[in-house]
């Protein structure tokens, strides 16, 4: 694949109607835009470039929603949270980068089904939400957000 101005008119049209499918998932649930999208980018992009593109295009949607959200945050409770999944974002980078493209393909597959059937059962954890947890919890998320885009 070259530069989006050297894609051919087929690839970018496929292209657009993914990312038609994951705004109108914006636009009804509020979320899961990447779960969407990122699967599909991988059927005519290579993970890396359809996990940077998904993230790209849901990090503009998200943008408007960050300074209210920032007020509003209950920032001690967040902090594990975000720091776990900060610190984990380089290690699932390499991941994405270094796992052949066909592994990765099969990877974000496996994220997106395993995502939607937890959804689907309904489970909640009802444990005791301690700081390490939220960190583990964010790390895991880290993980997968940075090598899946999910």
């Amino acid at each position: 694949m070259g530069s989006a101005a050297g894609m051919d008119p087929v690839t970018f049209l496929m292209l657009s109607g993914f990312a038609s499918v994951g705004g109108f998932m914006r636009g009804f649930a509020g979320t899961a835009t990447t779960m969407l999208m990122v699967p599909l980018f991988s059927l005519v992009l290579v993970p890396a470039e359809a996990v940077l593109l998904g993230v790209l295009l849901d990090v503009v949607a998200t943008v408007p929603l960050v300074p209210r959200a920032a007020r509003q945050a209950h920032w001690s409770s967040l902090a594990p949270l975000l720091t776990g999944g900060v610190l984990v974002i380089p290690l699932g980078a390499y991941l994405l980068v270094s796992m052949p493209v066909a592994a990765m393909r099969i990877a974000i597959a496996a994220t997106v089904i395993f995502c939607a059937l937890l959804l689907l059962s309904g489970w909640t954890y009802r444990g005791p939400k301690t700081p390490l947890l939220s960190f583990v919890v964010g790390a895991f998320a880290g993980t997968l957000g940075s090598s899946t885009g999910i």
